[in-house]
């Protein structure tokens, strides 16, 4: 870890404690177990009002997780997740996870938007992007050894994205702390997406240079003193190169810091060597703010590669 991570791991290590932590490895199956038999952790409901014959994923497998899975998730929510957030994520990622490597649960998508002749795909080793000379959305640097695309994203809403990531935090949720979450999973299995809590912002970091795309690591950070001037529980995710840190909304736990300013520390990305920064440069970072409930269209993501060898074919 280089020197700015160790100082960003110091200050979070003093304030916070990690309570839930994992790494998530192609191959090794591993099975949250229910927090109480019978009853699904996001709605409540028991069964034999509901079922819970379908392998769920705590996270989406889209992200390239097919080794996490939930037993207390049941049949119902499965599919209302997958329908009002899940499907929100993955169009808001867009390209990013073709160009990212991304593999889902057979492999890593295509990419190809509903208008234009730009179409890329990938494998382990490498990138295909194919498009026309004439078309605006890819562009070349010969002198930088960079390609530019510009892809446009499928309709997503910001919030259901937001509500994919709380999900995400509440499934490697312990017991001992749903009580503090009740109103947010009663939240996020509302069809109807609704403004209770804002605002609401990630924090997304992006490592540049070659990353292992297969390996999934994830962290909850909990306060340890009341009084502080951050929020009570945070989740980390970490994926594709890239750090997805979200506080998440606890009014009854974060009433002291309503409407006013506290900082967040960037959580340092665990494998990060000096000789990566030296040799490609910094993490980027942004704050996106998911806060909006309504539907976005003509959305565009922009991304930048760097290549060794550019083939015309």
């Amino acid at each position: 870890m280089d020197q700015i991570g160790l100082k960003r791991k110091e200050k979070i290590d003093s304030l916070y404690l990690t309570i839930e932590r994992g790494f998530l490895v192609k191959g090794r199956k591993v099975v949250i177990p229910s927090i109480e038999s019978g009853v699904c952790r996001y709605c409540g409901k028991k069964s034999p009002d509901v079922c819970f014959k379908t392998e769920a994923h705590a996270f989406p497998g889209f992200i390239g997780n097919n080794s996490l899975f939930s037993s207390d998730e049941c049949d119902s929510c499965n599919e209302l997740f997958s329908r009002i957030i899940e499907d929100d994520l993955a169009n808001y990622m867009g390209v990013a996870r073709t160009l990212k490597r991304i593999r889902g649960r057979n492999k890593i998508p295509k990419y190809k938007p509903p208008n234009g002749t730009l179409e890329i795909s990938a494998d382990h080793s490498s990138i295909d992007i194919r498009s026309s000379r004439e078309e605006g959305n890819v562009t070349r640097d010969l002198d930088q050894k960079t390609i530019t695309i510009t892809s446009p994203r499928l309709p997503y809403v910001p919030m259901a994205v937001f509500k994919c990531f709380v999900k995400m935090a509440i499934a490697v949720l312990p017991k001992n702390e749903l009580l503090h979450l009740r109103h947010l999973c009663d939240w996020i299995v509302q069809e109807r997406h609704q403004v209770y809590y804002k605002p609401l912002k990630i924090i997304k970091q992006s490592l540049t240079g070659p990353v292992k795309y297969d390996v999934i690591s994830y962290y909850l950070l909990k306060r340890k003193h009341h009084g502080d001037m951050v929020p009570y529980l945070q989740f980390v995710i970490i994926f594709a190169g890239e750090i997805y840190q979200l506080p998440l909304p606890i009014p009854d736990m974060d009433y002291y810091l309503d409407g006013k300013e506290f900082e967040v520390t960037l959580f340092p990305y665990p494998t990060l060597s000096v000789d990566h920064v030296d040799k490609y440069g910094s993490v980027g970072c942004q704050v996106i703010d998911l806060t909006s409930p309504e539907l976005v269209v003509g959305d565009e993501l922009k991304m930048v590669m760097h290549f060794d060898e550019l083939l015309n074919l």
